[in-house]
């Protein structure tokens, strides 16, 4: 559902088809979106659809090539939260639903039982996988285009020219000109609109957060690979 959107692993480097311009701007923005010390990102995702809207409450915490990002999601009378971690020796993928009281009501009159199972899913690797989920700032690899300007505060980016078909056509980027960090990013595809609002970054982050502990998720179905 996040493919081709947000993970702080490296932001744009340089491609003969982006201008000085914005490569510069690029250049200093990954900078600040790598730090030694770590990074803590509150953001807000917002998916609009034709008949339907969904937002997500979202935080982020990487440092090297950790990382943990937890969201939480309420769409269509379901509350949806889902957790994905990387430590340097594990991959984790937890998600976990719970279905409102309307739905449940409405299930109990139809002779229903609705139960819904969480799960945690572990794989030993030494690498980071991209899944469907994962957030990511690639966008010099995603995209072959770009073109800049400056509004208010913002830098402006608006990037063009997948070299994925599957990706969105365009995706704009805003950063912030006076400490840039990104504060915004947006793309739509076919009948879904992606916007997603950076609110807070701090720097620092202590190496327990990526530790992975099972008793935290109680009742969640274990799968390890």
């Amino acid at each position: 559902m996040l493919a081709a959107i947000l993970l702080f692993c490296g932001l744009l480097s340089v491609q003969a088809q982006i201008p000085a311009d914005v490569a510069e701007v690029i250049r200093k923005t990954n900078a600040k979106m790598t730090n030694t010390a770590g990074l803590e990102i509150d953001m807000n995702i917002h998916l609009g659809m034709l008949i339907f809207k969904g937002n997500m409450e979202t935080k982020l915490w990487s440092k090297g090539e950790k990382s943990l990002m937890k969201g939480k999601m309420k769409m269509l009378g379901q509350v949806s939260k889902m957790e994905e971690g990387f430590d340097g020796t594990q991959q984790w993928v937890y998600e976990s639903f719970e279905l409102s009281e309307d739905v449940k009501e409405k299930a109990r009159k139809k002779g229903k039982k609705l139960e819904l199972k969480d799960s945690l899913k572990i794989t030993k690797t030494s690498a980071k996988q991209k899944t469907d989920n994962t957030i990511t700032f690639d966008f010099d690899k995603d995209y072959r285009k770009a073109t800049m300007k400056l509004k208010d505060k913002y830098y402006v980016i608006t990037f063009s020219d997948p070299v994925d078909k599957e990706d969105p056509k365009k995706m704009t980027v805003r950063i912030d000109k006076d400490n840039f960090y990104v504060r915004e990013m947006s793309a739509r595809k076919g009948g879904v609109k992606m916007t997603v609002t950076i609110n807070r970054v701090k720097v620092g982050v202590s190496d327990d957060v990526f530790k992975l502990d099972i008793s935290k998720y109680p009742g969640a179905v274990v799968v390890r690979k």
